[in-house]
């Protein structure tokens, strides 16, 4: 009877309940005396402020339940347990000892186990508020069983329009209105039927700027504010004067390569090493608002960032980023180095001069030749001659004039050699066509005698 209930015992020991974010274990099975045992129930690595199920007993009975410090038992010593406590705990815990007698043939299981951390549940008669601790019903009824809605469906005002368009989550708008208008009132309808508008419906005006709060109050007693800015004008004909500058610029886990100018529209970034992500922080509105983008991914080639200033202005920002860590393609290589396949050997010509190189450095060494005895004609009339001044200036004159003309003899001769060899390679060609076709056609003609006159022998012998 002792061997089977300690083999039972030992399963339950070794197969805790195993759930995602840790461990419920019944473990560590005592006897206290004859079939009278008790079990641990422990947590491991768990957020609680619930635990309950069902211990099934065929052949035994639950003795007795002793909670540790913070724990509550509502269902005493029944097999359906239900265990709680006031507000929620984290880590490895232990929650409750069980007590148990059981018989030789008995054997035991949890079944329907539930766990978990409640807030804002009403379960069993217990009331589990905002934060997971336990409360009053009237303080639940004030707080769970309430809307936490305090935005705006609508926002209208009794003259002009908001600018940008209304939308329930934007907090900011803009208003221009004439010099008569002294007030202004707003049409404000909430979003959910139990929230009410409990500041804004009607703002004074002084000329210039004003600044009108809407605030909403939810079923729950929380608030949302809305922000009007007014520009009354001082004369009749005066319009807003919106303010679209950007001020305050910041790059969050990167550098900015040169200063942010509102009219600059493309920068580089250069990022943070190890940072994953960045962002920008800036202020609108003359300084009044402020503004943080969304996270933009660093690996990433560049990254748009949009601001939607007053009077629906947008201004668009790329900026590229530059990161370390990031192995960039190398670039497309330049004209003057191609590329190469290295699965095609190189071979090495030998150069051999041709027709145009030859004639070419035979037309240098004339010219060379020539020249020298210019040179020479030049650096004798270099001397300078009292009785004519401009002798010198006339000689840069003919010197240049004869450069000129050496230039453009030795482009027509290169142009000349160009076109002989040109011209000559398909007069090659047709003088090699021409012998072989006749020296196939003196071959034709002799196979047809030599056919003749073996025929003309055969018949003679015929005859004979």
């Amino acid at each position: 009877m002792k061997r089977k209930v300690l083999i039972l015992m030992t399963l339950l020991w070794i197969l805790p309940i195993m759930v995602k974010a840790g461990e419920i274990k019944f473990e560590n099975p005592v006897k206290i005396s004859n079939n009278v045992y008790t079990i641990d129930v422990k947590i491991e690595n768990m957020d609680l402020n619930y635990i309950n199920g069902k211990l099934i007993l065929p052949n035994g009975r639950i003795n007795s339940i002793t909670m540790d410090s913070g724990w509550k038992n509502k269902n005493n010593t029944s097999n359906n347990f239900y265990f709680y406590r006031d507000g929620i705990v984290s880590g490895t815990y232990k929650v409750a000892t069980i007590e148990i007698s059981i018989t030789e043939s008995g054997n035991y299981s949890v079944d329907n186990l539930k766990f978990g951390v409640h807030k804002c549940v009403n379960e069993n008669n217990l009331y589990f508020g905002e934060t997971g601790r336990i409360v009053t019903k009237t303080t639940y009824d004030n707080t769970c069983g309430l809307s936490n809605d305090a935005t705006l469906k609508s926002l209208t005002p009794s003259t002009g329009s908001l600018t940008p368009s209304f939308e329930k989550e934007k907090e900011t708008y803009h208003l221009s209105v004439k010099k008569e208008v002294s007030s202004v009132k707003f049409n404000a309808i909430p979003n959910h039927k139990k929230a009410k508008v409990i500041k804004g419906n009607t703002c004074a005006l002084n000329y210039g700027f004003n600044t009108c709060e809407i605030i909403v109050e939810s079923e729950r007693k929380t608030t949302k504010k809305y922000i009007v800015y007014v520009y009354r004008a001082p004369g009749s004909n005066e319009a807003f004067p919106y303010d679209t500058n950007i001020t305050n610029f910041q790059v969050h886990n990167g550098t900015l390569e040169k200063a942010f100018n509102q009219n600059t529209y493309e920068y580089n970034i250069k990022v943070n090493k190890g940072a994953e992500k960045i962002y920008f922080t800036f202020l609108t509105d003359g300084g009044k608002v402020s503004h943080t983008s969304d996270n933009c991914n660093a690996y990433a080639d560049s990254c748009k960032l949009t601001i939607t200033l007053q009077n629906s202005l947008k201004r668009v920002y790329t900026f590229y980023l530059i990161n370390e860590d990031t192995v960039r393609p190398n670039p497309l290589p330049t004209p003057s180095e191609p590329v190469k396949d290295p699965s095609k050997p190189t071979t090495v010509k030998p150069e051999t001069p041709s027709k145009t190189d030859k004639d070419n450095k035979n037309n240098n060494d004339k010219n060379e030749s020539s020249n020298e005895k210019k040179d020479t004609n030049t650096s004798i009339s270099d001397t300078p001659n009292k009785n004519t001044p401009n002798n010198k200036e006339e000689n840069k004159n003919n010197t240049s004039s004869t450069t000129v003309e050496e230039e453009n003899s030795k482009k027509e001769e290169l142009k000349t050699s160009e076109k002989k060899e040109t011209i000559t390679i398909p007069l090659l060609k047709k003088e090699i066509s021409k012998k072989i076709v006749f020296s196939l056609g003196a071959l034709l003609i002799f196979l047809i005698g030599f056919l003749i006159g073996r025929a003309l022998n055969k018949r003679k012998r015929k005859n004979i």
